[in-house]
């Protein structure tokens, strides 16, 4: 490992806990413009993250309109939305026709 890639670890593992999920893009973004045309693909083996993470932290940088201070995703982008049922509609079809009291009043 390079000089430059194990400051760069050692920095990231320092500041990571304090950082949020965009504080983190962007000072990830900022590294990468750093290191220059392969600087997204340095920055991402260096800290296990994805390239794709760099990638918007740097591209983050230029945004003429930031986010608010207090958010870390833009509108829309809040997280995952409730699991849903992945269970195919035959399968809940056959079960429903084979459970074993099927027509039994009680």
């Amino acid at each position: 490992m390079s000089a430059v890639v194990e400051s760069l670890v050692g920095r990231y593992d320092t500041i990571k806990p304090h950082l949020s999920e965009r504080q983190r893009r962007l000072w990830l973004g900022v590294e990468a413009r750093e290191l220059g045309k392969s600087g997204v693909r340095i920055v991402a083996q260096a800290v296990q993250v994805s390239p794709n993470t760099v990638r918007r932290g740097r591209e983050e940088l230029d945004d003429p309109r930031p986010l608010e201070v207090d958010r870390s995703r833009a509108p829309g982008g809040e997280g995952a939305s409730a699991p849903r049922n992945t269970t195919p509609a035959w399968s809940r079809r056959w079960t429903d026709w084979w459970t074993p009291n099927r027509g039994v009043i009680r």
